[in-house]
């Protein structure tokens, strides 16, 4: 026998499905936000673009694609590199 929901029951349930999707986002939000950290060298970028890495030198240099440099190695976060390619397109 199935039992009615009174609108208490119906509150709580709905309570605890905001919490749990509230849960979920935050967690998607992370993901993407690690994921938008993430360095790409310049040969990896080079490669994602089919262009040299002369060229992908020459965007750094004229600021069209924002660089990080960690002792020799110049590199590039996925989130850069995502809104370079979002003002193209």
């Amino acid at each position: 026998m199935s039992k009615t929901l009174t609108p208490e029951d119906i509150k709580a349930i709905s309570k605890e499905f905001e919490v749990q999707l509230e849960n979920c986002l935050k967690k998607l939000n992370l993901m993407e936000a690690t994921s938008a950290n993430e360095l790409m060298n310049v040969d990896e970028l080079a490669d994602k673009l089919k262009l040299s890495k002369q060229s992908i030198y020459k965007l750094i240099k004229e600021g069209y694609i924002k660089s990080v440099k960690i002792g020799k190695n110049i590199y590039i976060k996925k989130g850069d590199f995502n809104n370079y390619i979002d003002s193209k397109y």
